[in-house]
């Protein structure tokens, strides 16, 4: 399951930010944007945890040129995804007890928990400041001052 924040320019800013400054600066600012999602990060491991041992451990920070994930999941926690429930906030179906013929299987929906959704909705005001301080933070590192 996935969360993201998308800003456009974050791309290009990198890219340039690496020609101008160097890659350490570029790879700076990617971390900056790791950091920007930290709180939302923190909020989805608390909400899922108050219905989830495996959920918490598996929730982790994406950061590309382009957005910032928070994402849960993956092999620590394969429902993870079914217990957010869809991007709309309806449940998902999945199956109980899955063995034999796929066509004998039992289908239940699973009411969603809303975890990661929740967490961004709690930061979505502080989200762009965030990002922001992470732009400003390298184009500082590149040389570039407030006059």
């Amino acid at each position: 399951m996935r969360a993201s924040v998308q800003a456009q320019g974050l791309r290009a800013l990198r890219r340039d930010l690496a020609e101008l400054a160097g890659s350490k600066v570029a790879r700076g600012f990617t971390a900056g944007l790791k950091a920007a999602g930290e709180d939302v990060k923190k909020d989805a491991k608390t909400n899922a945890g108050a219905f989830s041992q495996r959920i918490p451990g598996s929730v982790r920070i994406s950061a590309t040129a382009r957005s910032v994930a928070v994402v849960a999941g993956g092999k620590r926690a394969p429902h993870a995804g079914v217990m957010e429930g869809t991007v709309a906030g309806r449940a998902r179906r999945h199956p109980v007890f899955a063995r034999g013929a796929k066509s004998g299987w039992t289908w239940v929906s699973q009411p969603p928990k809303q975890y990661l959704r929740r967490a961004v909705d709690a930061n979505a005001a502080r989200l762009p400041g965030r990002v922001g301080d992470a732009v400003e933070t390298a184009v500082r590192q590149a040389g570039f001052h407030k006059s």
